[in-house]
């Protein structure tokens, strides 16, 4: 059930239609018709049987004592030796964690109202997304 908005002085096409709150744990009326129906399933095929992906990719890295994920690592030790960054920074962010990246924006407070507002000028948008492109990213 709707009702109006009672704005003194609004035209009826000015009058907007407020969705009355629903007691916890109710369904809209509007909603109603597309709720599954008992019995009725929105995934009729279930999950599917048998191992998932990560079971069988770790029982593959544990056959023979592990020695599968003994060469990979090595693998990877090797190329960040070799001088590749990517599986330095693989690594690392596996021993120790990744690195946490913040992005400080300084901003006067009258430009911080400005965006709220959506009235900053095009140049501070510019500058702003410049910033955020520049920031490192934490990927």
């Amino acid at each position: 059930m709707t009702q109006t908005s009672t704005n003194p002085g609004a035209t009826e096409s000015d009058q907007l239609a407020v969705a009355e709150p629903n007691p916890k744990g109710t369904t809209p009326e509007p909603l109603k018709p597309y709720l599954w129906k008992p019995g009725e399933s929105g995934n009729p095929g279930g999950r599917p049987k048998g191992p998932t992906y990560i079971t069988r990719l770790r029982r593959a890295l544990q056959a023979n004592d592990g020695k599968l994920l003994e060469e990979l690592v090595q693998v990877a030790i090797d190329a960040a030796k070799k001088g590749s960054y990517q599986h330095l920074a693989m690594i690392i962010d596996r021993v120790d964690g990744p690195i946490a990246t913040r992005v400080i924006i300084e901003a006067e407070l009258d430009h911080m109202l400005d965006v709220a507002k959506g009235v900053l000028p095009h140049e501070h948008y510019v500058a702003l997304i410049g910033a955020l492109a520049a920031a490192p990213s934490s990927e």
